[in-house]
């Protein structure tokens, strides 16, 4: 017989938030506060999606590491510096910062936990805070502020990985944390948001997990889920990779590049330099002991295949 023993951790929430851009936080909390958002490397979502793929601005000349001390106030002062990336003309730079903005007390010491007075504390809520500033015009200003995306039993973090190639637009990437009970092997893929701080222009979806981009972040190609392929139980993957997909991320109309009945495909490289996309085609065959039906792909005949085709202009 096998014993299962579940063990149930009683646990008290404290919320406390910075009350404003750049003051000082007080008290037992704003203690706890600092110390988590000093630890954000042991956060789950830093663990999972170390190293962080930013694109950095060590390209452009003349940029500091960091935004200058004179625009602290435009932060909460217990978040920490985490990246800092330029557009391709090296003419706007986007500092991102990060804070923990709600505590869980703990009654031991975890990998993410910091200690306080005697207490144990996790970090329940992260935020971050990105930052603009335009080195033609001197302006620097609050771009936006990104806070954790939790659906069923899964959550991501996002953070800036590049400007789009036109930059007009700043991609972000989902870090993804650790299911939860029941939750399957998922992620939120890459969002969009607009590069302009006057622009009101809503966050919107760019492309799944599978994205490869390509012409300096120009473009951009993924495979997503075929009504021409059996899909899969939910949570588990998104996605059957049914279709290849490309997209102009100025235009930001997707456009259909491969798409076959029982075909999943795998985009394994791209070559700029010669201009090819190599992907692996698998075609799939189902059965009376694997019929044709949901997550059938679990235990249909694979034939695999190789397949190199010009990439998409």
């Amino acid at each position: 017989m096998i014993l299962k023993i579940l063990v149930i951790v009683i646990f008290s929430v404290n919320l406390s938030f910075a009350t404003s851009n750049g003051q000082e936080l007080s008290g037992v909390n704003g203690t706890v506060l600092k110390k988590l958002s000093s630890a954000w490397d042991k956060s789950e979502y830093f663990i999972n999606a170390s190293p962080i793929e930013a694109v950095e601005h060590h390209r452009c000349t003349g940029i500091a590491p960091r935004l200058d001390h004179q625009y602290d106030s435009l932060v909460p002062t217990h978040y920490v510096p985490i990246l800092t990336i330029s557009d391709h003309h090296c003419k706007r730079v986007l500092s991102g910062f990060v804070g923990c903005e709600e505590t869980i007390e703990q009654q031991s010491r975890s990998g993410q936990s910091v200690r306080v007075g005697g207490q144990y504390y996790t970090c329940g809520s992260w935020k971050e805070r990105l930052i603009l500033e335009d080195l033609r015009t001197g302006s620097v200003q609050v771009l936006t502020d990104v806070g954790e995306r939790h659906e069923a039993n899964s959550g991501a973090f996002y953070l800036p990985l590049a400007f789009t190639g036109d930059d007009r637009h700043i991609i972000l990437k989902a870090y993804m944390g650790s299911p939860g009970a029941g939750g399957g092997s998922i992620s939120y893929g890459y969002d969009l948001i607009s590069g302009d701080p006057l622009m009101k222009e809503p966050r919107q979806y760019l492309s799944p997990a599978s994205s490869r981009f390509y012409n300096n972040f120009a473009k951009v190609v993924y495979t997503e889920n075929s009504d021409n392929l059996p899909s899969y139980t939910q949570p588990g993957p998104m996605s059957n990779n049914g279709r290849l997909v490309v997209k102009d991320l100025k235009l930001l109309k997707p456009i259909l590049i491969m798409e076959e009945a029982d075909t999943s495909y795998r985009i394994l490289e791209i070559d700029e330099k010669n201009r090819t996309m190599t992907v692996r085609a698998t075609h799939h065959s189902f059965s009376s002991k694997c019929p044709r039906a949901v997550d059938a792909l679990y235990c249909s005949d694979k034939n695999v295949s190789l397949i190199k085709i010009p990439l998409p202009l």
